[in-house]
Formats: structure tokens, C-alpha cells, sequence
């Protein structure tokens, strides 16, 4: 059963984005308005009530429902699928641990460390270093290069990233789930913990949802949305990504796999949705797909059936 629900984890990904609307393809040939950079902050409240607003709306049932049924199976399975992938991770050798090492000083003093070995490279996909990084990257190419989607892009990643981080920390504090590392793999909650002792002993309390897990779909969100005509290439990518990196958290024992449907929802609801303010022509549908209560009449066996709209 334990590996069922591992291969299904890994394709969990697919799950959120399935319920993207059709974008409008963009072209570089046809130039966006370039975003002011100071819509990195002045846009948070936009961003941030657009994706409250878009998660209540009667169209989001599905993705909540797949998002609540999957955090339930998997928290029914989570101290199985635990054991499974740290016994995996000792049997290859990758260890159980993170183990960073410094890779920028100033004189004694450390500003960032990096992984050392494989175990930390797994945990580090999810790192908010990359999908900055990136942003950085893209503001840098359309400033430079006059490219206004990559300039939009990298803005948009960025707005994402922080009206995200906001999110995810509210609802950790507010959950206060532990780690399954702090607390030897037994399944804890202390919600609403003060801020002292949440700063004191993090891992006690900031467990679900994973920021890991949203900080990437963010990253891969935005890309999605501004450079649809590749998502042949960035859906897959995000599957293997996310699946790797889900299965590397477990390893180190920073997360349960019931801590990543949430983290995928809010990765995808405020990635698409720091994009939405300024494409307001591409939110026509929610969804192209449908979802609805079904039964087989020959057996009675319940159903659920799918409608996609072409």
C-alpha cells in the first residue's frame, strides 16, 4: 500500500494545475505593458485579495476538493509513507539528514549556506533562493534586453512569492503541526503557539503547509501563465520537481506528505493570481474542467465523472 500511495504522491502535482484555464498565449512580438518595479510591493494587497476572492468561488470546489481528499489520504498514510521514504533514504545512501555548508562569507560571518550532499540538494529545490534567484534573473533580462514579459514575469514571481510567504506562515502558526523530525516521527498539533516560543523551536509548530512545496509551484505557476506555449516542457519539469522534492523533505524528516496539498493550493492560487491582476482578459473561466457526482447503474457503485471543456 505504502508504495501505491508514494507513486500517487509523486503525480500529486498534477493535481492543482489540472484545473488551469486555457491562457492566451503570449508572443514576444506583441509586447506587454512593463510593470512598474515598485508593483512588487504595491500590488501585494491586489494580489492577495484576488486570490482570497478566487479560492472561494464556487468554481474552486473541485480543486479544494481534491486538495481536502488528498490531505486526508494521505495524513491516514503519512506515518507509513515516513517510514517507507527514511528507510529509502538510508538504503541509497542519502541519509536522513540535511547538511548545508557555508558557500558566501564575509570574514567569519556566513550569508548563505548551501547543501554538501545529495539529501540537501533534494531539500534545496524547495528553497525560496531559486524561484528569487530566477525572478532576479528575468527583471535583469527585460531591463536589459527590452523584453517586458520576462520584466512582467519576474515581477509577477516576486509579488507571488511574498503574498505566499504571508499566507503560509499565518496558517502554520495557526495549525502548529510538528515536524515529524523534532518529534520522532509521532504525528503532534499545537495550534496558535506564541511568537516566542514559535521562533524558539520552529519545527514544533511549522509543519503543514509546506513552504517548500509552495515557493516552487509559485515559481512554476507564474512561468505557466506568462509562457504558455511551453508548458509542454514546464508541466512535466513540475512534476518531477515537486515529486522529488516532496520525497526529499520526507527523507530529512521536515514534512508529512499530507503537508503538501495545501502547500500546492496556495502556490498555485497566489502564483496565478499575482499574474490574473494584470490579465484580467485571461480569466474568462476558472476552470475547463468539471467535476460531478456520478453512480453506476449496473453495480451502484458511486462515481465521480469528468467533463472537459474544448
Amino acid at each position: 500500500m505504502t508504495r501505491n500511495i508514494l507513486n500517487w504522491l509523486l503525480s500529486l502535482s498534477l493535481a492543482v494545475p489540472a484545473f488551469a484555464a486555457a491562457a492566451t498565449p503570449s508572443s514576444e512580438e506583441v509586447q506587454e505593458e512593463r510593470i512598474p518595479f515598485w508593483s512588487i510591493i504595491t500590488d501585494f494587497p491586489d494580489t492577495a485579495w484576488y486570490g482570497m476572492k478566487y479560492a472561494v468561488r464556487k468554481e474552486a470546489l473541485p480543486m479544494w476538493g481534491i486538495v481536502g481528499g488528498s490531505t486526508l489520504l494521505l495524513y491516514r498514510y503519512d506515518r507509513d509513507i515516513y517510514d517507507d521514504v527514511q528507510t529509502k533514504g538510508q538504503s541509497w545512501s542519502l541519509g536522513n539528514s540535511v547538511n548545508y555548508e557555508s558557500w558566501l562569507k564575509l570574514g567569519n560571518l556566513t550569508l548563505f549556506s548551501g547543501p554538501k550532499d545529495t539529501a540537501g540538494w533534494l531539500y534545496f529545490l524547495g528553497d525560496g533562493t531559486i524561484p528569487v534567484v530566477l525572478a532576479a534573473c528575468m527583471i535583469g533580462t527585460g531591463n536589459w534586453g527590452n523584453k517586458n514579459r520576462a520584466w512582467n514575469t519576474g515581477i509577477e514571481m516576486t509579488d507571488a512569492l511574498l503574498v505566499g510567504g504571508v499566507f503560509d506562515q499565518v496558517l502554520k502558526r495557526s495549525i502548529g503541526r510538528e515536524s515529524p523530525s523534532f518529534s520522532g516521527g509521532r504525528d503532534k498539533w499545537r495550534p496558535f503557539p506564541n511568537l516566542k516560543r514559535y521562533a524558539r523551536e520552529t519545527s514544533r509548530y511549522d509543519a503543514m503547509p509546506s513552504g517548500h512545496i509552495m515557493s516552487a509551484t509559485i515559481m512554476f505557476t507564474v512561468l505557466e501563465q506568462e509562457y504558455p506555449e511551453y508548458n509542454y516542457i514546464f508541466y512535466p519539469t513540475e512534476v518531477a520537481w515537486l515529486g522529488v522534492l516532496g520525497f526529499g523533505m520526507i527523507n530529512v524528516g521536515v514534512h508529512w506528505a499530507s503537508d503538501y496539498p495545501l502547500g500546492i493550493a496556495l502556490g498555485y492560487l497566489f502564483g496565478r493570481s499575482a499574474v490574473a491582476i494584470h490579465h484580467p482578459e485571461r480569466e474568462k473561466t476558472f476552470s475547463s474542467w468539471q467535476f460531478l457526482p456520478d453512480i453506476d447503474e449496473a453495480t451502484g457503485v458511486p462515481l465521480i465523472s469528468a467533463i472537459h471543456h474544448f
